[in-house]
Protein backbone atom coordinates (compact mmCIF):
# COMPACT_ATOMS: atom_id res chain seq x y z
CA UNK A 1 0.00 0.00 0.00
CA UNK A 2 1.39 3.40 -1.02
CA UNK A 3 -1.36 5.67 0.32
CA UNK A 4 -3.59 5.43 3.38
CA UNK A 5 -6.20 8.16 3.73
CA UNK A 6 -8.69 7.76 6.59
CA UNK A 7 -9.26 11.46 7.18
CA UNK A 8 -12.39 13.00 8.70
CA UNK A 9 -14.07 9.90 10.06
CA UNK A 10 -15.19 9.10 13.58
CA UNK A 11 -12.59 6.60 14.75
CA UNK A 12 -11.48 6.12 18.34
CA UNK A 13 -8.17 5.13 19.86
CA UNK A 14 -4.55 5.56 18.92
CA UNK A 15 -2.38 4.90 15.88
CA UNK A 16 -1.49 1.18 16.05
CA UNK A 17 2.20 0.45 16.50
CA UNK A 18 2.12 -2.05 13.64
CA UNK A 19 1.67 0.84 11.21
CA UNK A 20 5.45 0.56 10.96
CA UNK A 21 4.93 -2.69 9.05
CA UNK A 22 3.58 -0.83 5.99
CA UNK A 23 6.97 -0.86 4.32
CA UNK A 24 5.74 0.59 1.00
CA UNK A 25 3.69 3.42 2.53
CA UNK A 26 4.45 6.84 1.03
CA UNK A 27 1.45 8.92 2.11
CA UNK A 28 -0.27 8.67 5.50
CA UNK A 29 -3.33 10.88 6.02
CA UNK A 30 -5.05 10.50 9.39
CA UNK A 31 -6.42 14.00 9.94
CA UNK A 32 -9.56 14.79 11.89
CA UNK A 33 -10.38 11.28 13.11
CA UNK A 34 -10.22 11.77 16.91
CA UNK A 35 -6.95 9.91 17.47
CA UNK A 36 -5.44 9.96 20.97
CA UNK A 37 -2.16 8.80 22.44
CA UNK A 38 1.36 9.29 21.15
CA UNK A 39 2.79 9.03 17.67
CA UNK A 40 4.14 5.47 17.55
CA UNK A 41 7.92 5.18 17.28
CA UNK A 42 7.35 2.63 14.53
CA UNK A 43 6.58 5.57 12.19
CA UNK A 44 10.37 5.88 12.06
CA UNK A 45 10.48 2.53 10.21
CA UNK A 46 8.60 3.86 7.17
CA UNK A 47 11.58 4.44 4.90
CA UNK A 48 9.48 5.39 1.84
CA UNK A 49 7.22 7.83 3.70
CA UNK A 50 6.92 11.17 1.89
CA UNK A 51 3.82 12.70 3.51
CA UNK A 52 2.83 12.42 7.17
CA UNK A 53 -0.47 14.23 7.79
CA UNK A 54 -2.04 13.57 11.18
CA UNK A 55 -3.64 16.95 11.87
CA UNK A 56 -6.69 17.88 13.95
CA UNK A 57 -6.65 15.03 16.44
CA UNK A 58 -5.95 14.77 20.16
CA UNK A 59 -2.47 13.30 19.94
CA UNK A 60 -0.14 13.82 22.91
CA UNK A 61 3.48 13.14 23.71
CA UNK A 62 6.45 14.24 21.68
CA UNK A 63 7.58 14.18 18.10
CA UNK A 64 9.70 11.03 17.56
CA UNK A 65 13.33 12.16 17.55
CA UNK A 66 14.28 9.64 14.84
CA UNK A 67 11.39 10.45 12.49
CA UNK A 68 13.83 11.31 9.70
CA UNK A 69 16.39 8.61 10.37
CA UNK A 70 14.98 6.24 7.73
CA UNK A 71 12.46 8.46 5.93
CA UNK A 72 14.98 10.24 3.74
CA UNK A 73 12.24 11.18 1.23
CA UNK A 74 9.94 12.80 3.80
CA UNK A 75 8.63 15.99 2.16
CA UNK A 76 5.68 16.94 4.38
CA UNK A 77 5.04 16.75 8.13
CA UNK A 78 1.63 18.10 9.11
CA UNK A 79 0.75 17.63 12.78
CA UNK A 80 -1.25 20.80 13.49
CA UNK A 81 -4.04 21.07 16.04
CA UNK A 82 -2.98 18.31 18.40
CA UNK A 83 -1.63 18.32 21.96
CA UNK A 84 1.97 17.37 21.17
CA UNK A 85 4.52 18.48 23.76
CA UNK A 86 8.23 18.72 24.42
CA UNK A 87 10.96 20.08 22.22
CA UNK A 88 11.06 19.89 18.45
CA UNK A 89 13.83 17.33 17.98
CA UNK A 90 17.04 18.72 16.49
CA UNK A 91 17.24 15.61 14.31
CA UNK A 92 14.32 16.96 12.26
CA UNK A 93 17.03 18.75 10.30
CA UNK A 94 18.06 15.31 8.96
CA UNK A 95 14.93 15.42 6.79
CA UNK A 96 16.87 16.77 3.84
CA UNK A 97 13.89 16.48 1.44
CA UNK A 98 11.44 18.20 3.81
CA UNK A 99 9.60 21.02 2.05
CA UNK A 100 6.62 21.55 4.33
CA UNK A 101 6.48 21.42 8.11
CA UNK A 102 3.30 22.35 9.99
CA UNK A 103 3.47 21.99 13.76
CA UNK A 104 1.28 24.92 14.81
CA UNK A 105 -1.26 24.87 17.62
CA UNK A 106 0.37 22.21 19.75
CA UNK A 107 2.26 22.59 23.03
CA UNK A 108 5.84 22.33 21.78
CA UNK A 109 8.36 23.97 24.11
CA UNK A 110 12.07 24.70 24.16
CA UNK A 111 14.00 26.44 21.45
CA UNK A 112 13.72 26.32 17.70
CA UNK A 113 16.39 23.74 16.84
CA UNK A 114 19.60 25.05 15.35
CA UNK A 115 20.30 23.28 12.09
CA UNK A 116 16.90 23.95 10.52
CA UNK A 117 18.69 26.46 8.32
CA UNK A 118 20.49 23.55 6.65
CA UNK A 119 17.22 22.15 5.27
CA UNK A 120 17.77 23.32 1.72
CA UNK A 121 14.42 22.07 0.36
CA UNK A 122 12.25 23.71 3.06
CA UNK A 123 9.63 26.07 1.62
CA UNK A 124 6.97 26.34 4.34
CA UNK A 125 7.52 26.38 8.12
CA UNK A 126 4.57 26.80 10.47
CA UNK A 127 5.64 26.74 14.13
CA UNK A 128 3.21 29.30 15.52
CA UNK A 129 0.86 28.95 18.51
CA UNK A 130 3.18 26.83 20.59
CA UNK A 131 5.34 27.65 23.64
CA UNK A 132 8.69 27.89 21.90
CA UNK A 133 11.28 29.94 23.78
CA UNK A 134 14.68 31.49 23.22
CA UNK A 135 16.03 33.23 20.18
CA UNK A 136 15.31 32.63 16.51
CA UNK A 137 18.35 30.75 15.19
CA UNK A 138 20.30 32.90 12.75
CA UNK A 139 20.80 29.90 10.45
CA UNK A 140 17.15 30.23 9.38
CA UNK A 141 18.48 32.96 7.12
CA UNK A 142 20.10 30.18 5.05
CA UNK A 143 16.71 28.82 3.97
CA UNK A 144 17.00 29.89 0.35
CA UNK A 145 13.68 28.34 -0.74
CA UNK A 146 11.52 29.34 2.23
CA UNK A 147 8.37 31.18 1.21
CA UNK A 148 6.35 31.22 4.43
CA UNK A 149 7.77 31.37 7.95
CA UNK A 150 5.24 31.51 10.80
CA UNK A 151 6.68 31.91 14.30
CA UNK A 152 4.08 34.14 15.96
CA UNK A 153 2.35 33.44 19.27
CA UNK A 154 5.28 31.75 20.96
CA UNK A 155 7.56 33.01 23.75
CA UNK A 156 10.53 33.92 21.58
CA UNK A 157 13.00 36.55 22.80
CA UNK A 158 16.17 38.28 21.71
CA UNK A 159 16.76 40.02 18.42
CA UNK A 160 15.36 39.17 15.02
CA UNK A 161 18.31 37.75 13.07
CA UNK A 162 19.26 40.19 10.29
CA UNK A 163 19.86 37.17 8.03
CA UNK A 164 16.08 36.66 7.78
CA UNK A 165 15.83 39.89 5.82
CA UNK A 166 18.14 38.52 3.12
CA UNK A 167 15.77 35.71 2.12
CA UNK A 168 14.48 36.76 -1.30
CA UNK A 169 11.88 33.97 -1.55
CA UNK A 170 10.12 34.91 1.70
CA UNK A 171 6.61 36.35 1.40
CA UNK A 172 5.72 38.96 3.99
Amino acid sequence: MKLMNLEFNDFKGSIPANIGNLSKLEHLHLGGIHLTGALPLTLCNLSLLRDLTVESNQLSGGLPKDLCKNAMNLERVDLVLNFLTGPIPSRISQCSALQYIRLWSNNFSGGIPAGLGNMSALQFMYLHNNSLTGEIPSDLGQLTKIELLYLQSNKLTGVIPPSLFNITTLYI
